[in-house]
Formats: structure tokens, sequence, C-alpha cells
């Protein structure tokens, strides 16, 4: 059996779908934040709605910047920059450490283990497999962590309760993902 080939932006045009159904038999149930959202979404560019679903689809709210890699974006960390000038996605804060700690490669939680350890924490021994260093990094100082130049490497998607509210609206319960 062939696979078949998806048009381009085919993953846009779901979700432009997905909200037609939130915006017409679903408006009674929106608030302010949810319109605005809708409003917002409809005033970008094209290119930043399509990188904005693509990270909708991503299973972690908290994002490598290295890994948004598409062909039919062109220049994303300008585009980045222009939703976080929108204000839906941002940088690491103390409050998504636990979060990025799950995210992060073991090599990225040996560096803050060596760069955040302080005299009064324990060490952990390089050897050490992820599952250790990721309890070891969850008892440092979160303020250093997020603080620490691996947090640039990462962004924090801020518009997860809309979208997961516009989700359960359309599948009728928590589990529904768009992908």
């Amino acid at each position: 059996m062939a696979l078949k080939t998806l048009p381009t932006f085919y993953y846009h045009s779901h979700f432009c779908e997905f909200l037609t159904f939130i915006k017409e038999p679903c408006k009674h149930l929106l608030n302010i934040q949810h319109q605005e959202f809708l409003e917002s979404f409809d005033k970008m560019p094209h290119e930043q709605q399509c990188l904005l679903v693509r990270l909708i689809n991503r299973k972690h709210s908290i994002i490598k910047r290295t890994s948004l890699i598409f062909d039919e974006i062109q220049n994303i960390p300008r585009v980045l920059q222009a939703l976080e000038n929108r204000e839906l996605i941002g940088k690491v804060t103390v409050d998504d450490v636990p979060q990025l700690l799950s995210v992060l490669t073991k090599p990225e939680l040996v560096e803050l283990a060596d760069d955040c350890t302080d005299s009064t924490t324990a060490t952990i021994v390089k050897s050490a497999n992820k599952a250790l260093f990721l309890t070891h990094c969850n008892k440092l100082n979160h303020e250093l962590i997020a603080q620490h130049p691996i947090t640039r490497n990462y962004i924090v998607c801020l518009f997860n309760q809309t979208v997961e509210y516009f989700l359960f609206l359309y599948f009728g319960h928590l589990k529904g993902k768009l992908n």
C-alpha cells in the first residue's frame, strides 16, 4: 500500500476547520481570553499561523528551538519572535523548571548538575542514568536553572490552556488531540 502524500499545509487547513467548529457552534462557551486567541490567530500572517499550529501539535509545551525544522516555514527564529511578541510563547521561568527538566537530554541534565550544584548539595557521578540526573536536578535551585544558558534553547507555549479547552469542546473529553 502506497503512502498518501499530504498537501504542504494540511495541518493548517485541519486546524482552521477545527477553529471553525469552535467559533460557530461553541461561540457561547467562549470567554474573552478564548475570543482574543481566535482573533489573534485570524490576524496573524500565514507563516505565524503555521508555526503556531506546529507548536500546538507537539507533545510537550516546552520545546527545543533547534527541533523546529519545517521546510515550508522560512526564518523560524523571526517567526518565533513574532509569536513571542504576541505573548503566545515565552522564555523558561522558574515555574517552568520541573517541566523543562523532564524534556532535557541527559547531557543537558549533566551540564545543569555541574553548573548548578552548590556545596550543600551532594554531587552525582557522571555515569548515573538519566532518571537519577533528573531527580538530582529537581532538587537544585530552580532560579539558577531558569537563568542557565541551556534554557535559552527552549520556548514555553503559553496557549495550552486555551487550546486544551478548545479540544475539550471539540471532542467532548480531555484526551482528544489534533494529530
